[in-house]
Parts: structure tokens; C-alpha cells; sequence
């Protein structure tokens, strides 16, 4: 005993959890009682988006049930509708969150040492998750062609092997805030058919498209493949803090019903989603309209209007992130900025190559 052997499991023990510089220069000087703009925060509830006044009804019967209880699924069934887009809410299982979410899928499509396809740039989450379950995430690269993000096809080739079991998308992405266009999800729906690989649609920013696009993917699933569309109020309602996601499943029938039968059993292993939240969904949704118009309006015009000390930011389609070209390197530049009191990530931790650059929360408010 105290011999100093004990060992973390593999899936942790790679983190490097100690504070890096500019984390220092961040905590440095909030505590040092100077001013300083955070451009980095997209916590709505501290931005002034949040509900005012969420319905959330008072419940005293606990009944699980472990797709969710059916009044949530038809819920967010109509909600697709709206978008023109029909589900069965038997096709729907909720979940506390869509990082959640992805860690249920990776229980159902992966084994330890499986593969899934990533973008990047892309949000850093998804490799702590795949750490906790055992995978390894492979980047294919979108590129920036000098007005838009497109999907390098031949990237996506290269990145997939024998071990391969899924390919992730993000619609719109986050930090480019680009969509992925029909013709790529047409590409996407081949590929995956032909490599016999799962579609993983992330659509947590879907609904804040800075303007109508023809080319614009509606709907990025497919009866062709087993895909799976991601989705949740921490963006759709800006409620982080009330936990609640869901995951659509779509695919050849038989595959189909095989991943919901055994998403079923994950979710009742954990039962995470809890019954207030979802009993008031309905409600809920209704107010989406009402939430959403005062923030995408603030993102829109906060893009326009850029970000002091940085240069303009690159053009968006659509999500709360922006990215602003930087003299390299990006992290060094970002250091510098938060011991000045100017806070903003540096590309690299999205994965960025090549050109440097830092993102910024399009939720930020002005100076």
C-alpha cells in the first residue's frame, strides 16, 4: 500500500490534465480583478439567451421508459416535420445529451480498437469520448477554398481501413459553420454504402442558418446505410443545463430495428434522461421559435461586426463559432491575447492544419 503503483485504466491515462500557459494567462487574469472580453463563451444561460421562464412541470410518478417516453418522441417527430422531414417516433431515443449520444453509438458500432472517420477542423470533444470508449478517431479534412468549406472526398478515402466502423459529420460544423451540401451527402450516403461503414449526422447548430442556401443538405440520413441524426436542446432551445438529446435512427429496415432493439438496452442500462424534462418537451419546443430568432440575430450581426484585436472573420453559413486568421503560432497568439484580457481558442485544438487561425463564440457580446 502507498507504493505509488496504482495505475489509471488506458482509456485516461494519456490526458494531459495540467494546466498549459494559456490556461495560467486565463485563470491569471480573471483573478487579477482587470477587464477582460471573453470571446470564447457560448454558454447561452451566461450570454442572456436562456428561457427566462422554462416550462418545467413537476413530476412525481416515476415511470421510465427507455426510448423515452412517447408524448417527448412525437415531440420532436413534429418537430422534423416542420423541417420536412417525416420520422416515426419510434425511430427516436433520447438521451441526456448528445455527447451521450455519441457514447451510446460508439457502444452499439464499435469495438475496442475500431475506427470512426472525423472532420476536422472539428470540436475537441469528440476525442475525449472516443478515449472513453476505446476507439480511435481518424480526421478527413474539409477545405477551405477561399470562400467556402467543402468536404475533401479524397481525404475521406484515404482515412478509411479495414478497422473503419463509422463516419461522423457535423451539420453545420463547429467552428466552420459550413453545411454540408446534397451532392456531399449523396457522396457520403455512396461511401459509407460502399465500405459498409455507419453515417453519424451531428445537427445540434442546424437551426441557425444565417440564410436560405438551394444547395444546402436538408437532411443528411439515408435508408440506404444505418445513419443516426444527433440533436438536443443545448443549442436548439438553449438549454445546456436541462439535459436533454436524441438520436434518430434511419437505415435498411432490418439493421434498422437490430440498432434500435440494442440502443434500447444501452439507454435502459443507464436511464439517464430525467422525467421533468421530458414530460415538458412539448411545451418546450414550442417556445423554439421565440428562443432562437434574438440569438441568431446576435450571431449574424456579431459576425458581421468582428472582434476587437482580430482580424475579420472568415465567412459562416450558419452556428454561434466564427474563425479569425492569426499571426502563427495560434496557440502563442492566443496566450498573448488572454494576458491582455482578450480570450479566444487557438485553432489547433479544433484540429486546424497549415494556416493560422483562433475561433471565437458568435454569442459573445459586444465591446
Amino acid at each position: 500500500m502507498g507504493n505509488g503503483a496504482m495505475q489509471f485504466g488506458k482509456r485516461v491515462r494519456k490526458w494531459d490534465v495540467a494546466e498549459n500557459e494559456l490556461a495560467r494567462a486565463i485563470r491569471a487574469r480573471r483573478e487579477s480583478g482587470l477587464p477582460f472580453r471573453d470571446f470564447t463563451s457560448a454558454n447561452p444561460t451566461l450570454c442572456g439567451f436562456a428561457p427566462t421562464s422554462p416550462v418545467l412541470d413537476d413530476v412525481r410518478i416515476y415511470s421510465p421508459e427507455p426510448m423515452g417516453l412517447r408524448a417527448a418522441r412525437e415531440a420532436i417527430a413534429a418537430y422534423y416535420a416542420e423541417r420536412g422531414v417525416a420520422l416515426s417516433p419510434d425511430a427516436i431515443l433520447l438521451t441526456a445529451s448528445t455527447s451521450e449520444a455519441y457514447s451510446f453509438l460508439l457502444k452499439l458500432l464499435t469495438s475496442p480498437g475500431d475506427q470512426i472517420l472525423v472532420p476536422a477542423p472539428s470540436y475537441p470533444l469528440f476525442d475525449f469520448i472516443a478515449d472513453l470508449e476505446l476507439v480511435s478517431l481518424a480526421p478527413y479534412h474539409l477545405a477551405w477554398d477561399g470562400q467556402a468549406w467543402r468536404l475533401d472526398r479524397a481525404s475521406l478515402t484515404r482515412a478509411v481501413t479495414a478497422t473503419t466502423r463509422a463516419v461522423m459529420v457535423v451539420h453545420p460544423n463547429n467552428p466552420t459553420g459550413s453545411y454540408i451540401k446534397k451532392d456531399e451527402r449523396d457522396d457520403l450516403i455512396d461511401f459509407c454504402d460502399r465500405h459498409d461503414l455507419a453515417l453519424i449526422t451531428d445537427e445540434v447548430f442546424f437551426d441557425y442558418a444565417f440564410g436560405p442556401d438551394p444547395s444546402r443538405a436538408p437532411w443528411v440520413a439515408s435508408d440506404r446505410v444505418l445513419s443516426f441524426v444527433l440533436n438536443g436542446l443545448s443549442k436548439t432551445l438553449a438549454l445546456p443545463h436541462v439535459k436533454l438529446g436524441w438520436i434518430v435512427v434511419e437505415g435498411p429496415p432490418a439493421i434498422r430495428r437490430a440498432a434500435l432493439d440494442r440502443l434500447e438496452v444501452i439507454s435502459d442500462t443507464y436511464l439517464s434522461v430525467g422525467s421533468a424534462i421530458q414530460v415538458s418537451l412539448p411545451r418546450l419546443l414550442a417556445l423554439r421559435a421565440a428562443i432562437q430568432a434574438p440569438i441568431l440575430s446576435h450571431v449574424i450581426r456579431r459576425h458581421a461586426h468582428g472582434f476587437a484585436d482580430l482580424e475579420m472573420p472568415l465567412p459562416v453559413e450558419g452556428g454561434w463559432s466564427a474563425i479569425c486568421p492569426c499571426p502563427a503560432p495560434d496557440f502563442d497568439f492566443a496566450t498573448d491575447l488572454a494576458r491582455r484580457g482578450v480570450f479566444v481558442h487557438p485553432g489547433t485544438f479544433f484540429g486546424f492544419e497549415g494556416e493560422s487561425h483562433v475561433v471565437v463564440s458568435l454569442l459573445a457580446p459586444f465591446e
